[in-house]
């Protein structure tokens, strides 16, 4: 065991050295190449300085890296995108998720939720946003249709000064038109008004209530009316269990970018955060558990 603990010793005084070295001829040869410039009169900027440990530890990683197998031998900023890929999946966005290719009759969204890379990760969104970016079509306001999973930007609220928050970027089942006093406006039950936990559970009971039309679309969404959805049932199935606080009203003329999210893709939107003004995710998601702790 001393013998072992002394090579160590004797390697990582090996690397140090070793570094040293490197660094002190860098330095040469960056003074060299000043010099040089001086007299070319061309001005350089300075390189940070590098300690002799650091520069140490990157020789060493550098070393333990030529020593991986090849199929690992690929830079930090690849790595993940390597390993994935070794594994013979697809890259279509930031990593590979893997979505299933039809929904059939053992097909559930809550499964499909749970086995994502993502769950029960923390700063997921940016990850998720990457991947709908990547894969899901953006489409005009005016192609939005009752049943359709969209996400969109929603920066400029008419009444924004009055509302004591707001998400500037909903994940919205689109319910339907209605017209109200103020014009026309859109009825939508935005995901991300409620914990994640909860988030699942009604996305994958929806899912479950409209099986036929959304294994239809599964891979593709539509653009098409869904003569089949009934949002009146969704809304009242909604506030029985008192969970309608996440349905909305928007004009259509104040909709930025939208995404169709087709229904193989929810799986993925339901990992998406809203953008809130004037007050945090976690006010909101505070309000939930006083919420969802009356009897």
């Amino acid at each position: 065991m001393a013998k072992q603990k002394k090579k160590t010793i004797e390697e990582l005084e090996a690397e140090l050295q070793a570094a040293k070295e490197e660094l002190l001829k860098a330095k040469r040869e960056q003074a060299r190449a000043k010099a040089a410039a001086k007299r070319a009169g061309v001005k350089t900027s300075k390189q940070p300085k590098t300690s002799a440990k650091k520069a140490g530890a990157k020789t060493a990683a550098n070393q333990s890296s030529k020593n991986s197998a090849s199929g690992n031998s690929a830079s930090a900023k690849n790595s993940k995108v390597a390993l994935l890929n070794s594994k013979g999946r697809k890259m279509t966005g930031p990593a590979a998720i893997k979505v299933s290719k039809s929904a059939g009759p053992d097909y559930t969204l809550m499964k499909e939720i749970k086995a994502s890379p993502m769950y029960g990760k923390t700063n997921r969104d940016p990850f998720a946003r990457q991947v709908i970016d990547d894969n899901c079509q953006k489409v005009p306001r005016t192609k939005i249709v009752p049943g359709q999973l969209v996400l969109f930007e929603y920066f400029d609220p008419k009444t924004k000064d009055k509302l004591e928050y707001y998400d500037a970027s909903p994940c919205t089942i689109f319910f339907g038109v209605f017209k109200s006093k103020q014009g026309k406006r859109i009825l939508g039950f935005n995901i991300h008004y409620y914990p994640p936990k909860i988030r699942y559970a009604v996305m994958d009971k929806i899912f479950k209530i409209y099986k036929p039309i959304y294994t239809k679309y599964f891979k593709t969404g539509t653009t098409k009316t869904i003569d089949a959805f009934d949002y009146a049932y969704l809304v009242g199935a909604l506030k029985k269990v008192d969970l309608d606080f996440g349905i909305r009203e928007y004009i259509p003329q104040l909709i930025g970018n939208t995404w169709l999210i087709p229904p193989n893709q929810w799986q993925v939107a339901v990992f998406t955060e809203g953008w809130f003004k004037k007050q945090t995710r976690a006010a909101i998601m505070k309000f939930w558990k006083k919420r969802m702790s009356k009897p």
